[in-house]
């Protein structure tokens, strides 16, 4: 990894004497350091690009760093290098600063009287002994041990995730519950069709029964009727042979 020293930096990209020529700063290009409001020089925004020693290595800014000229600057994000010293005590307009992710051991916010906003969670930290600093931010000061909160963007990202994570357990489960469902209805669709296709054929099968039964009685009948009428007939033959 091509490291730079970031006072370097500054002076090549953010020329005292010149305007930003910064491809990667659009928001800056072509604007002084006291017309700059909001300056992003985090890793994530200058690690990419080819470094102005002409190599095209990702690179962390380390060593010191005294910001000078941006009179108007509110924004500061210079998070995730090496910096062991950060000077911005010249800044009252300053509201919002992050530098965490450093090795800082030295920092400087004394003249930040309108600073609401601090994250410089260093591991393994700086504490309030190493932090020049006024009354009126005394309080960001106590909180620096807290863990470094994400930006808006990040969190809109990670909400957007969670929510998309949820939709689709929740489609998946209605999903799962719909294909229960329709399995149980068609498991009793087909549990009814077969009891009922069972019974007509009980039905059907006891009317058979019936039916052959009677047929068999009438049958029995009718035999039993035949043999009265024969044995009549042949009795009624002998007398008439004996009366003859």
């Amino acid at each position: 990894m091509a490291n730079i020293n970031a006072q370097d930096y500054i002076d090549q990209k953010y020329s005292k004497y010149e305007k930003c020529d910064r491809n990667a700063d659009l928001e800056n290009k072509g604007r002084r350091r006291e017309e700059i409001i909001n300056l992003d020089i985090s890793l994530r925004k200058i690690g990419g690009s080819v470094s102005i020693f002409g190599n095209s290595a990702p690179k962390k800014l380390f060593g010191t760093l005294k910001l000078e000229g941006f009179t108007n600057l509110r924004t500061l994000k210079i998070c995730s290098h090496q910096l062991t010293g950060l000077d911005v005590s010249a800044y009252i307009n300053l509201e919002d600063l992050d530098c965490h992710d450093n090795a800082l051991t030295y920092l400087n916010i004394k003249g930040c009287s309108n600073l609401k906003r601090m994250n410089c969670f260093n591991k393994p930290g700086l504490n309030e002994a190493n932090i020049i600093h006024n009354n009126r931010v005394g309080k960001l000061v106590k909180n620096l041990r807290s863990e470094p909160k994400q930006d808006s963007s990040q969190k809109v990202k990670q909400e957007r995730n969670v929510n998309v994570k949820q939709e689709r357990n929740t489609n998946g489960k209605q999903e799962r519950n719909t294909n229960v469902k329709q399995e149980r209805n068609i498991n009793s669709k087909q549990k009814r069709n077969t009891k009922g296709k069972q019974e007509r054929n009980n039905n059907v099968k006891q009317k058979q029964l019936l039916l052959g039964n009677q047929f068999i009685k009438i049958n029995t009948n009718g035999k039993q009727r035949i043999n009265e009428l024969s044995t009549k007939r042949d009795n009624l033959n002998k007398l008439q042979s004996y009366l003859s």
